[in-house]
């Protein structure tokens, strides 16, 4: 398979690691300089800017991402969280809910904010949100060996498989 691929132009240009595990896992301390709230609706255009920079992304994307998840906010199983370090926003978090499982949607920190617990609290207010939703298991995606990775260990989440990633040259 993979040298069919390579005869058609693909390379495999990286891995990605998709986790599992239980809502009632998580049982982190969140720092006391950080505060988890829903982001409210007019703040839609600050989670653009923290995705495009938190995630290295073009800034044109920002206003596209800002309006996407702006709608999904408004949808019965969408939540969308902001955190927040000496009064700024510092990273947000999407999670998604359907029955007994959530979904670790996406979630980011600008990185002037990074190594100082805002992911490990957008985790931990996730797993509880679900679980106060009724959600048993709880699922995330990250790059392989990533800190986003090795965050959702820490948080109880097991890995349940790797994927290559192949694209075309």
């Amino acid at each position: 398979m993979c040298t069919s691929l390579t005869e058609r132009g693909f390379y495999q240009s990286n891995f990605h690691t998709l986790l599992y595990g239980s809502t009632n896992a998580n049982q982190a301390a969140v720092p006391e300089t950080i505060m988890i709230r829903k982001l409210e609706d007019h703040e839609f255009d600050s989670f653009g800017d923290i995705y495009v920079r938190g995630f290295g992304m073009p800034s044109f994307l920002k206003e596209d991402i800002a309006r996407n998840n702006q709608v999904l906010n408004g949808l019965k199983n969408w939540r969308v969280l902001a955190a927040m370090v000496e009064g700024e926003l510092a990273g947000v978090a999407v999670l998604y809910t359907n029955g007994k499982c959530a979904d670790l949607a996406a979630a980011v920190t600008v990185p002037e904010a990074r190594n100082r617990g805002v992911q490990r609290a957008l985790l931990a207010e996730r797993f509880k949100l679900a679980s106060s939703l009724g959600c048993h298991y709880i699922i995330g995606q990250a790059q392989f060996g990533s800190a986003s990775q090795r965050n959702m260990q820490r948080a109880g989440m097991n890995i349940a498989y790797t994927k290559a990633i192949w694209v075309q040259r």
